[in-house]
């Protein structure tokens, strides 16, 4: 494979994967925050992410894998990514994540004293899935091209998740205060999706 489609394919991994958690890393700071006073717990809140992150690429192929058959795909992921962030704009899922991260919250507050290390990737896991269901959507275009992109774009997936984890856990109190983060990500989605109309991606 060329190598500049290899590049543009690793870039794009890292870019979309930024721009769909974008939002969802400010959204996980509570959780991060109780996850990471100590050592064992950053390792286990990584872990579980990493997992998820698994899973949300598994949706995603699974997704492209329905859309290759149709026609325009490119026009397909487009507008559900411009949906997506439509969603995230007038925050349509909002309260329900709030809800789902706060249970996640009384859970640790309760057992995490006296949770095993796998207890405490489970948890990190479910804690990171809740945000992640939807990134599948803007992962999606990533896999409908050939095997060895695809697998550049998952390398730049999972090279963005890594930085993303070591941002939030070392700086997660300076995050915390950005402004106009749903802005931002909403802007980020909106260009990614003008970017896969046109196939610049």
């Amino acid at each position: 494979m060329h190598m500049g489609l290899a590049v543009k394919y690793l870039i794009a991994g890292i870019l979309a994967k930024a721009l769909a958690s974008f939002d969802d890393v400010v959204t996980r700071i509570p959780i991060i925050a109780h996850f990471t006073r100590s050592r064992k717990g950053r390792i286990a809140f990584a872990l579980g992410n990493l997992l998820a992150v698994s899973v949300a690429i598994v949706l995603a192929w699974l997704f492209s894998s329905l859309l290759n058959n149709l026609p325009n795909t490119h026009l397909i992921t487009s507008i559900l990514i411009m949906v997506l962030a439509i969603s995230i704009y007038f925050d349509l899922f909002g309260k329900k994540r709030k809800e789902k991260i706060d249970s996640t919250v009384v859970k640790l507050n309760r057992k995490i004293s006296r949770a095993r290390f796998l207890k405490l990737i489970a948890i990190g896991f479910i804690a990171s899935l809740v945000t992640l269901l939807d990134d599948f959507i803007v992962l999606t275009p990533l896999f409908l091209g050939s095997f060895w992109t695809s697998a550049f774009a998952i390398a730049g997936i999972y090279l963005a998740t890594i930085v993303q984890l070591i941002v939030v856990i070392y700086l997660s109190k300076y995050l915390y205060r950005l402004k106009h983060v749903k802005k931002m990500a909403v802007f980020g989605l909106l260009i990614l999706a003008i970017l896969i109309f046109f196939k610049v991606i």
